[in-house]
């Protein structure tokens, strides 16, 4: 590896970096045909793999052993001071513009990131009720934090390797990380176990090994590349180099054309390519494409651009960064502000000038970064648990009560499908077995329900739970689902139970946009309930709206209950549902219009927007506790003799 080790620099690298950094702010500042920008990230992790794999390897050669010290406080030097300016500005600018919810999640965000956990914090923020990306500023480091721990893990496990198997080793663990990494994708993906596998495989560490290994992987053929272009004359590195650019564009841009789902194979794509142009360090094309001046610019500065690009989207105002056209100005903003913070902190930081400056000794600077890392921290955790924070316009909702209200929505524990036999919330010796049935929906109508039958003796109420990610199918006329995350399997299995022995007499379907093209599966399966009990009554509830952004920030930014129905944030509120679907309408069943009941005229404007002390909504269109008791009331008032024609008579 002597070709390796001596090497200092790669100018196409900084290139490949340049290609990585542009991709992603493309992909997140909405450039027509970078669907799949987002990869550049996984392209990082190549190139991370590579340079970090060569370190460690030049020191094992020169020391006989791996100098985890200077190589942590290399990494430390590198990123930290950077990454501190960005949250230490974030925050300020976070301070004012955010909401008291988004900004008790910023809290953790910004402490987070300073100790390497991201990933995982937004990892456990991720799924259907996540607040959407837009919102969270510090969002993308969680790729730094993939990165950080890979740091933590891959020298301690070189340094071992090579006591046990001596110049084989980096191939060994390699190829083995590889694998496993692989394996760990597979298993989740096909496993069905894991309610949030896209997003683990996305946020977790050990399922980007794979990409940091194909990045050490290149180290091991690196020197017989170049050799060989040498010996034979061929243009070999700049096939390696067209092939993995063309590999990276299709990977990046294809998908968006074609409609190829995302996943870790279009990652593998990227990677492949990536790791193809970084063994083509004497290739033409790179010298020309890569290896010019204005882009290993671009790659020098890639760290800090990543860091500022992201920030500046969330920050600025919607109407002005979805112009067509902005891309272009985002990306000039986002290289203006990046130019102070690489040259005034990245440069000098990670080349210990603060120790200088500090007239210490030569680690003073790593005493400075970890004070600073625990100011902030402490920072971080007193914004989030802070209910009442200084300096800041009192709310009409406080960060409490939101969280208070987004868990108030399942306070009525009822009887459940994947606990049929607790006696205490089943008693399927009742007249009336109804089955509430949809997506995450359903606790807004089995509360609205629970407000009518919730004392009625002859009523059981009975919770299917959310059908989402259950992937139901319809089978030899039966229900089945193979996913054994939040009990799919099991609930199916109970549902087919109940069904075969003709327990229920009722179901309450409820969905977002119950009427909508994509909730086929609901209407299909609510066919097959009927056809095996035809005495089965079913009753639809309407759909409602949808607002732009969550009614809390709505709420707290216009000081108004009622600017959640204001029309300019209002979408998806559709009154003729019924008549515009395309699903089969020759099913009976009865529909309840909650726009009718809710909203004179039919009119947003005229929507009741408060129930029993609450917002409708907390976040975008799943109704609050106290609004569903409101809907029940007005349908215990306005839907009695339909109910009583059902079977379902009030009392």
């Amino acid at each position: 590896m002597a070709n390796l080790l001596q090497t200092k620099y790669w100018p196409h690298i900084d290139g490949l970096r340049a290609f990585a950094v542009m991709a992603v702010l493309f992909f997140h500042f909405k450039t027509p045909g970078f669907s799949d920008g987002y990869l550049g990230v996984d392209i990082f992790f190549v190139i991370s793999g590579f340079l970090v794999s060569r370190l460690i390897l030049k020191d094992i050669e020169e020391f006989e052993k791996v100098r985890f010290g200077r190589f942590f406080a290399r990494r430390i030097r590198r990123l930290f001071p950077t990454l501190a300016a960005v949250c230490v500005v974030t925050a300020i600018i976070a301070y004012g513009l955010l909401d008291n919810e988004r900004l008790t999640a910023f809290g953790k965000s910004v402490g987070a990131a300073i100790i390497s956990l991201s990933n995982i914090n937004f990892w456990s923020e991720s799924g259907y009720f996540d607040t959407g990306s837009d919102t969270k500023p510090l969002l993308h480091t969680w790729s730094l934090s993939v990165e950080e721990q890979f740091y933590l893990f891959w020298p301690a496990t070189l340094a071992l390797g090579y006591k046990l198997f001596k110049n084989e080793a980096l191939k060994i663990l390699s190829i083995t990380g590889f694998l496993l990494s692989v394996g760990l994708i597979l298993i989740w993906t096909f496993g069905k176990f894991d309610a949030r596998a896209d997003s683990t495989i996305f946020f977790w560490m050990p399922f980007r090994v794979f990409e940091f290994m194909m990045g050490a992987m290149a180290l091991l053929v690196y020197d017989k590349i170049l050799q060989r272009g040498h010996d034979n004359k061929l243009p070999l590195q700049d096939i390696l180099c067209v092939v993995g650019i063309l590999l990276m564009l299709a990977a990046i841009i294809l998908p968006g054309f074609i409609k190829m789902p995302n996943g870790p194979l279009l990652g593998f794509i990227a990677c492949l390519g990536a790791t193809l142009v970084m063994l083509a360090p004497s290739s033409v094309i790179s010298a020309k494409f890569l290896s010019n001046k204005a882009v290993r610019w671009i790659g020098q500065i890639s760290y800090s651009l990543y860091l500022v690009h992201w920030p500046l989207w969330v920050f600025l105002p919607d109407s002005f960064r979805h112009q067509n056209g902005m891309w272009v100005v985002l990306i000039g903003l986002s290289i203006l502000l990046t130019v102070p913070l690489h040259y005034l902190i990245e440069n000098p930081f990670r080349r210990a000038k603060l120790n200088r400056f500090l007239g210490g000794g030569k680690n003073v600077d790593l005493g400075a970064f970890a004070l600073t890392a625990i100011l902030i921290v402490i920072g971080g955790w007193y914004v989030a648990s802070s209910n009442n924070l200084p300096f800041r316009a009192k709310t009409l909702l406080t960060a409490e009560q939101i969280k208070a209200g987004y868990q108030g929505r399942f306070q009525i524990r009822k009887c459940h499908l994947n606990n049929m036999e607790n006696t205490n919330r089943c008693d399927f010796t009742r007249d009336k077995q109804v089955l509430f049935f949809g997506n995450s929906h359903e606790p807004d109508a089995l509360n609205a329900f629970e407000e009518i039958y919730g004392e009625d003796e002859s009523v059981n109420l009975i919770s299917f739970g959310t059908e989402n990610r259950c992937k139901l199918k319809i089978i030899d006329g039966e229900l089945q689902s193979n996913v054994s995350a939040l009990k799919c399997d099991l609930r199916v299995k109970n549902l087919n139970t109940v069904l075969n022995d003709q327990t229920i007499t009722h179901v309450i379907y409820i969905a977002n946009s119950p009427y909508g093209a994509n909730k086929i599966r609901f209407w299909e399966s609510l066919a097959l309930m009927q056809n095996k009990i035809p005495s089965l009554k079913i009753i639809v509830m309407g759909g409602f709206l949808n607002t732009t952004e969550a009614c809390s920030v709505i709420v707290n930014r216009d000081g108004s209950y009622d600017a959640c129905f204001d029309p300019k944030y209002v979408k998806n509120f559709q009154i003729d549902e019924q008549d515009s679907t395309i699903i089969p309408k020759d099913l009976s069943y009865l529909y309840i219009d909650r726009i009718g009941l809710m909203c004179e005229e039919k009119k947003v404007e005229n929507c009741i927007s408060t129930g029993f002390g609450e917002p409708a909504f907390y976040d975008s269109h799943h109704i609050s506790y106290g609004y569903s008791r409101l809907i029940g009331t007005k349908i215990k008032s306005e839907y009695a003799s339909e109910l009583a024609a059902v079977g379902l008579p009030i009392k």
